[in-house]
């Protein structure tokens, strides 16, 4: 049986750390992944952690970044190009539903996507990046900020 990570502040006020990665993710995303003492000077907590006590042990970070996934070519199949053509085999689907659901079963089947993931970068609901020279396509997390040369996936 595993209990909730947890400190008391000098005032005796407890901090869960599943309550403080809630709270980083809301109010300081930019300081995700980053040190615990990073994460609680953002959030106003710094002091409050330094002077009172932890009971249980401390993780080197209370809220992870999201790790991009990329998909990446092989020398069987160029991945860009192969992402169009699943991203054209969804569009038309539309009014072929069987092509939709297999332009989706591919991209999980064939990357490890989950069906949520393979939808929406299909749609076009989550952003991807296409390197056309490097033979990638990486999926970009919805907080991070999309640089110049982004796909955007046009939904129809």
């Amino acid at each position: 049986m595993t209990f909730p990570g947890y400190f008391f502040g000098p005032t005796g006020t407890r901090y869960e750390y599943a309550d403080i990665a809630k709270r980083i993710r809301a109010e300081a995303p930019q300081t995700l992944g980053k040190h615990i003492s990073t994460q609680l000077e953002a959030l106003g907590l710094l002091e409050e952690m330094q002077n009172g006590t932890t009971p249980c042990g401390l993780p080197f970070t209370f809220a992870e970044a999201a790790k991009q996934k990329m998909l990446t070519s092989s020398a069987l199949f160029y991945t860009p190009g192969f992402f169009r053509a699943m991203q054209h085999d969804y569009r038309a689907g539309k009014r072929h539903k069987p092509t939709r659901e297999r332009a989706v079963k591919i991209m999980c089947d064939g990357y490890g996507l989950t069906h949520e993931e393979s939808e929406g970068i299909l749609s076009g609901s989550i952003p991807v990046e296409i390197d056309d020279a490097a033979g990638t396509v990486t999926l970009l997390h919805p907080t991070e900020q999309p640089e110049k040369g982004v796909l955007y996936v046009r939904r129809d």
